[in-house]
C-alpha cells in the first residue's frame, strides 16, 4: 500500500514512517520541513520519500496524492505548544484545523477509504503528568485571561 504521512519530517512522522516501512507499505512524507538529522536515524528514506508542501495547499496535497499513487493519508501534521498559539491562533487553525479539512477533501476527491488522524501528548495541555509542560508566569496569565474571556458567567 502507499502511504503518504503528512507531517512526516516530524517526530511522529518519522515513527510512523519507520513503522509503515516495516510493515511492508511504501511510505512517502508531505511536509514543509526537511528532517532533522537525528530523525534520519529513525527513518532513513525520509529525505528521498519526501515531498514539499504546505498541509494548507491542498492542491499541491492532492498532486502528491496523485502522482504517487498514494492508497492511505496518516495525517500527522501539526504545530503544537500553547505559548505559540496564543500568539498566532490563525495560524494554528490554518494548520491543524483546516490542515484536517484538506486531508479528508482530498481522500474524498480521490475515493480513499483510509485516512488516520495522529495527535500526540503535545497537542493537548493535559497531557500525563510527566509529560507536562511546566506553566512559565507568562502562560498561565495568558492561560486564565484566555479562560476568562470565554468562560460564560457563573
Amino acid at each position: 500500500m502507499n502511504v503518504l504521512v503528512t507531517g512526516g519530517a516530524g517526530f511522529l512522522g518519522a515513527y510512523l514512517s519507520n513503522a509503515l516501512q516495516a510493515a511492508g507499505h511504501v511510505v512517502y512524507s508531505y511536509d514543509i520541513a526537511s528532517p532533522p538529522k537525528e530523525l534520519l536515524h529513525i527513518s532513513p528514506f525520509l529525505e528521498s520519500n519526501l515531498r514539499r508542501g504546505a498541509i494548507g495547499d491542498i492542491d499541491r496535497l492532492l498532486a502528491v496524492c496523485r502522482s504517487d499513487k498514494i492508497d492511505a493519508i496518516m495525517h500527522a501534521a501539526a504545530r503544537v505548544g500553547l505559548e505559540p498559539s496564543l500568539d498566532d491562533p490563525g495560524g494554528f487553525y490554518q494548520t491543524n484545523v483546516m490542515g484536517l479539512v484538506n486531508v479528508c477533501e482530498v481522500a474524498r476527491q480521490l475515493g480513499l477509504g483510509k485516512v488516520v488522524f495522529v495527535s500526540s501528548n503535545t497537542a493537548c495541555m493535559r497531557g500525563l503528568a510527566p509529560f507536562r509542560k511546566r506553566r512559565t508566569r507568562r502562560s498561565l496569565s495568558r492561560e486564565l485571561t484566555l479562560r476568562r474571556t470565554t468562560e460564560r458567567p457563573r
